[in-house]
């Protein structure tokens, strides 16, 4: 290979694999070279401006790339290609899908687009040199188009890794929510389980919402006297009820168990009932999960307790 192709491919290598005409002829090769090689099989297409070596094999990032220079720099990648860049739970299929404004419509690419009226900077980050969505916007514009379940994941995953806030996603919906928008009330629904830390915790939520059954507070911190007691799960205040799932992971050894015991004694003290339900029961039994709580729930009415959001 020549000084100027490995000067080229270098660049490819490091851009995902991908390169345009315009990166070609920056490295001091031509076009009519760019055609030789295209015949020869040295360079391949990938997408309608992109190029790479045909040694590379396909991967996702590439077609990601490749398809943002398609559609230009007001583009960017949207749907379950965007929560798989923020590693949002359940994401992992490698999905290729791109959103642009609406007067780019005639701006094409061989993968999905979707076309948007307003697609604002607030709405858009950079996650490993790709333009995307930001999870906020993504979660809204999928929300007709996502299970309930992959949304719920969405939401709660971007919540605990930091990328939004319930609050920031509420008050980015009121933004965008429009009469007949697909998938409003089933993203209010899901915004009012938020919470969970687990995929057992979130499987319980969902299980909640699909019950009808008031959602709970999650993650709630109980200290006394300045030490911290317990960090539950679930926790509905009027009904002074503790729900605690247990994942595989966790009441593995005799210490762990001890302090199991310890904090539900604290918490008992408290005022509070703890209930404890297993990953065999969420998974296996959840009608009998579902139904023992709503029984718990009843009309209990709790005292003032030490309770630290």
């Amino acid at each position: 290979m020549g000084s100027d192709l490995a000067r080229i491919a270098a660049y490819a290598a490091a851009h995902h694999s991908v390169f345009t005409l315009d990166d070609w002829v920056t490295h001091g090769l031509t076009s009519a070279q760019l055609r030789s090689n295209l015949r020869r099989s040295v360079i391949e297409r990938i997408g309608r401006s992109g190029y790479r070596f045909s040694g590379h094999p396909p991967s996702w990032a590439a077609n990601l790339a490749a398809g943002l220079l398609d559609l230009g720099d007001q583009a960017a990648i949207g749907g379950r290609a965007s929560a798989q860049l923020m590693r949002l739970d359940g994401f992992r299929l490698n999905a290729v899908e791109f959103v642009a404004p609406r007067d780019r419509r005639n701006v094409s690419t061989r993968w999905p687009v979707r076309t948007a009226c307003v697609l604002d900077q607030v709405d858009c980050q950079v996650i490993a040199g790709f333009r995307t969505l930001s999870a906020s916007r993504v979660i809204i514009d999928s929300a007709g188009r996502w299970t309930e379940t992959e949304l719920g994941n969405a939401v709660d995953s971007a919540i605990r890794l930091g990328w939004t806030s319930q609050t920031y996603l509420r008050r980015r919906l009121q933004s965008l929510r429009t009469s007949g928008k697909a998938g409003v009330r089933l993203l209010d629904r899901c915004l009012d389980g938020v919470g969970g830390e687990s995929w057992l915790e979130r499987e319980t939520l969902r299980l909640l919402r699909a019950a009808s059954i008031a959602p709970p507070k999650t993650q709630v911190v109980f200290r006394r006297d300045r030490r911290t007691l317990a960090r539950v799960d679930l926790l509905w205040p009027d009904a002074n009820l503790v729900v605690e799932v247990a994942g595989h992971g966790t009441h593995a050894s005799r210490l762990q168990r001890q302090r199991d015991a310890q904090r539900i004694t604290e918490l008992t003290l408290l005022g509070l009932r703890v209930v404890t339900f297993t990953y065999e029961d969420v998974v296996g039994r959840p009608g009998w999960v579902m139904a023992t709580i709503a029984e718990a729930l009843g009309s209990f009415m709790s005292p003032n307790l030490p309770v630290a959001c």
